[in-house]
């Protein structure tokens, strides 16, 4: 479990904040503290303004995962969800759950039909989740939506699922292992565009909205670059690209600090400044 840390970036450079008990493949702001889900136990948290042990947030079952996770703030109502993933081994079906605070007793809301999440994001007191499966070779996923009451589907990919979800202009959109961009206003999911004309099947996990543009960055394998298009809910257009990107890289995450478009990238090449001056 060595080797895992956070790290904070200035503007300038990267530094170390606090070593990880283990890795983390998403992290979510919650109550005061920075929770990192993780493969191995569900998740840690730990007070962003004191120093100490990360603490476990409430345990899985042995072996299970969570993969995603989102705070909703609804009055004076706040809750952690998160989807946990199938105990390894076990052939059981994902779970959607809540905390009401780190270390609380963790609350299953229901059970996907797939054994893995993927994807989530919050829209008000809304929350849409992922799930995936695989199967002799197949893959498939299904969008979800909880509205805090009841779990319904909102639709079903066939031979692709969802990773990346982002609320924007009333929408969430979602990008999928294959590459390809869809929207959904709650009831149905509408393709958008497909990456994969593009020569690639490059997953698009890097999504980011801010209030006029809704940005999605990957490497694109014909051009052998990493490439952010823009998208203002009509047309698309590409301002950045990067004719330097190593090989084989994968864009794993997109945000905005201080006006600028920082990317998150595999492998050792760690963190790019994409843009400044965002507007």
């Amino acid at each position: 479990d060595a080797g895992f840390s956070i790290q904070q970036w200035t503007g300038a450079a990267l530094t170390t904040e606090d070593a990880l008990p283990d890795g983390a493949h998403r992290l979510v702001p919650f109550q005061n503290n920075l929770v990192a889900f993780n493969n191995r136990n569900g998740g840690y948290s730990h007070d962003v303004d004191a120093t100490g042990a990360w603490t476990d947030i409430a345990t899985t079952d042995s072996g299970s995962g969570c993969w995603a996770g989102a705070a909703v703030y609804s009055g004076s109502t706040s809750r952690l969800y998160r989807i946990v993933d199938e105990q390894a081994g076990a052939d059981t079906p994902a779970r959607l759950s809540y905390l009401t605070s780190p270390g609380s007793v963790d609350t299953v809301v229901g059970t996907l039909e797939e054994r893995f999440g993927r994807a989530m994001v919050a829209d008000g007191p809304v929350v849409y989740f992922a799930g995936a499966d695989t199967a002799a070779n197949a893959i498939w996923g299904t969008i979800y939506k909880y509205d805090g009451t009841n779990i319904s589907i909102v639709a079903r990919l066939t031979n692709d699922y969802a990773i990346a979800a982002v609320v924007f202009r009333g929408k969430v959109y979602w990008g999928t292992a294959k590459g390809r961009l869809y929207s959904s206003d709650g009831t149905s999911l509408t393709p958008v565009r497909d990456f994969n004309t593009f020569g690639t099947t490059q997953p698009l996990r890097g999504l980011y909205a801010i209030e006029d543009a809704l940005y999605v960055a990957f490497n694109d394998v014909t051009l052998n670059q990493i490439v952010v298009w823009q998208y203002d809910g009509e047309s698309w257009s590409l301002p950045f690209t990067n004719p330097n990107t190593p090989l084989n890289v994968n864009v794993n995450a997109l945000a905005v600090y201080n006006d600028r478009l920082v990317m998150n990238v595999n492998s050792t090449h760690g963190l790019f400044e994409v843009s400044s001056g965002l507007t």
